[in-house]
């Protein structure tokens, strides 16, 4: 066995991140039935394991950016970034007390805003002073929501403290002493009761040289600082670690040498607290000691580092009872300040693929259309752009180039294919990303896009036809073909899917399921079934960096020739992949489309439209890119192709 199983020896806690994801608040009853399985409040959760919880700043439902970076913390009501990061942390105070009320004798410690990282220019994203009055505020709150019975200081508050030149000890120092200046701390009462550290493997180092050293540096510096001004020993937590090198993992042995000295000197010391990463399927606890050989990386067996260096992390399931928007039961224009005709006020300048879009920007294929009103100029700045039908917000943030603000929304058809409209260049945005939308919802106000990019006012809207980033231009916008396969024509598609006009399914369905016939899959070992997905069943492998091995194809004989859509069925479980790669064959070649598995949650995720023939064939590869010390897992299920013209 490897001596990576000192890991799962010695840790003693199991971290889960705590976040929000598309629930609205912890009250949700999608998120607290998620974290109720995870956190070990529900069923059969008599032995479950201590827990160290992280709570992310994603528990707000703002984004953090950089507003608690400022060194002053005492602007109460102020405007600016002080006002701002006063709302913010107001916000995640409120949001964090929930959790605390509900899960303080299940947690042994909270690591709260956990990202003030620095490097070495900047300044650290949460300052001490911020630090000390979230600590402050998080202790109030959590005495208040407690449970009478319980002692009100039973919830450990932990300060991640950030690495780099402006960490280490003098951020502790600093900490302590705006609390004490504007908070009130006293030696005998603060409302840290620990620290938490991510430790640092040098992998660069030459051959000859000891990864470790640096890590057990970094533990001793913490638990000296842990202890504060009081002189009061206090826990460190050690929640990740760190590698610096030019690998994902690196080097098997180098790993394993460095992790087993660390982990023996955290071992040894009472104060010293591992906290490694649980798995979704296996819950928390059940830490992998061995398991499926590295495939492609003979000798290397990276099952119990994936719990410590994975991304994966015990979190809520995908989707929930609030995260679903009700499916689709029409479609209705962006832009209108009559209903009934929406062409009264708004023309569209550029269509998809506009000739002559394509001459002006010299190469370009329009992806969308520029919807303008007939005043011309910027009159139709700030008019209301409103959601075209129901669905859950993806993205709503602000992109640089020409985009400036943009509202990406997610739709389920009624037949379970998902379509995206994409709102950009908007001048303000009233929604956030995981907030579920009603047709006819404002989302936003038409702009100009980027301050730089001195365009008028207008609203470039799309219809997509497959899941992409939501700035996605170059390179797809140079080829036609990839256009027409991912994009549809907005005006035109909404027009035949009007509310109470929405077509019947499509006669043409063309399914082959991996249980059935046309389906094929290369015969090598790693194979792995699994009792959920389309039709009941599904096969999934983990994903490999650099080799394929497991491979499979659906081939279909479709009724007649046309253009499809072709869709592959993600299940809801042991899909994790970040990048699953498809090939489309298609009467005029081949077509890759690269899919996020992991969003996916018993869905039809859509590869495009394309003409064929009679036949019609996907290849799905275990090849990802992905390290093989992450083990993403590649789901193999069924592919739909759908008769659309």
């Amino acid at each position: 066995m490897s001596d990576r199983s000192t890991l799962t020896q010695t840790a003693d806690l199991i971290r889960v991140s705590l976040e929000l994801g598309p629930w609205h608040s912890p009250e949700d009853p999608g998120w607290q039935a998620a974290y109720d399985d995870v956190l070990g409040t529900g069923d059969g959760a008599a032995d479950a394991p201590q827990v160290y919880a992280v709570v992310e700043p994603g528990l707000a439902p703002a984004p953090l950016e950089d507003r608690l970076g400022g060194a002053d913390a005492t602007g109460v009501g102020a405007t600016g970034a002080q006002g701002e990061g006063e709302g913010w942390l107001e916000s995640y105070v409120a949001h964090a007390a929930l959790v605390m009320a509900r899960y303080g004798d299940k947690v042994a410690a909270f690591e709260i805003l956990p990202q003030p990282e620095t490097t070495a220019d900047r300044a650290p994203l949460v300052s001490p002073a911020w630090m000390a009055r979230a600590l402050t505020m998080l202790q109030a709150a959590a005495r208040e929501a407690g449970p009478e019975d319980q002692d009100p200081d039973a919830v450990r508050l932990v300060a991640c403290i950030p690495a780099g030149p402006q960490g280490g000890a003098g951020y502790i120092e600093t900490m302590y002493a705006a609390g004490r200046d504007s908070y009130g701390w006293t030696e005998g009462d603060t409302p840290l009761g620990g620290v938490s550290v991510r430790l640092l493997l040098d992998l660069t180092a030459p051959p000859s040289s000891d990864p470790a050293k640096q890590a057990l540096a970094e533990l001793t510096d913490a638990l000296e600082r842990a202890e504060g001004p009081t002189g009061e020993p206090k826990p460190v937590f050690i929640s990740g670690f760190v590698l610096s090198g030019p690998g994902e993992v690196g080097d098997a042995l180098v790993v394993d040498t460095a992790l087993a000295a660390t982990v023996r000197a955290i071992a040894a010391d009472p104060r010293a607290h591992l906290a490694v990463k649980g798995t979704p399927e296996m819950g928390p606890g059940a830490l992998p000691e061995s398991g499926e050989p590295g495939r492609n990386e003979p000798g290397f067996d990276p099952a119990p580092t994936w719990a410590l260096f994975g991304t994966t992390v015990v979190e809520p399931p995908r989707s929930g009872p609030a995260a679903e928007p009700p499916a689709v039961d029409g479609f209705d224009f962006p832009c209108w300040k009559d209903a009934a005709d929406p062409w009264q006020d708004y023309k569209i300048d550029s269509v998809l693929c506009d000739a002559g879009y394509f001459k002006i920007f010299k190469g370009v294929w329009h992806p969308g259309e520029d919807w303008n009103g007939k005043g011309g100029g910027d009159s139709d700045l700030g008019d209301p752009v409103y959601a075209i039908a129901h669905g859950l917000v993806v993205i709503a943030q602000f992109y640089a180039s020409s985009w400036g603000n943009i509202v990406l929304v997610r739709h389920s058809l009624p037949d379970g294919t998902a379509v995206w409209s994409q709102y950009a260049h908007l001048d303000a945005m009233h929604v956030t990303a995981g907030e579920v939308v009603l047709r006819g919802q404002q989302v936003g106000t038409l702009g100009k896009g980027a301050p730089k990019a001195k365009m008028l006012a207008h609203l470039h809207f799309e219809i997509r036809l497959t899941d992409l980033p939501a700035d996605n231009w170059f390179p797809m916008v140079r080829d036609k073909a990839q256009v027409l396969a991912n994009y549809a024509a907005p005006k035109e598609f909404i027009a035949a899917r009007r509310p109470g006009q929405m077509p019947a399914a499509d006669a043409i369905s063309v399914i082959i399921d991996e249980a059935g016939q046309g389906f094929r899959k290369a015969d090598v070992p790693h194979w792995m079934a699994v009792g959920a997905g389309y039709g009941g069943g599904a096969w999934y492998t983990f994903g490999s960096r650099t080799a394929e091995a497991n491979v499979a194809t659906w081939s279909a004989a479709l009724p007649e020739p046309g253009k499809y859509q072709v869709a592959a069925f993600v299940p809801r479980v042991h899909a994790t992949t970040q990048n699953a790669v498809y090939t489309v064959t298609h009467r005029g070649g081949k077509a890759t489309a690269r899919v996020d598995q992991a969003r996916y949650h018993d869905q039809w995720v859509p590869l495009g439209v394309f003409a064929f023939g009679t036949k019609g064939e996907v290849r799905l590869t275990d090849l990802t890119g992905e390290a093989g010390g992450l083990r993403r897992e590649v789901a193999f299920d069924a592919v739909r192709w759908l008769k659309v013209g």
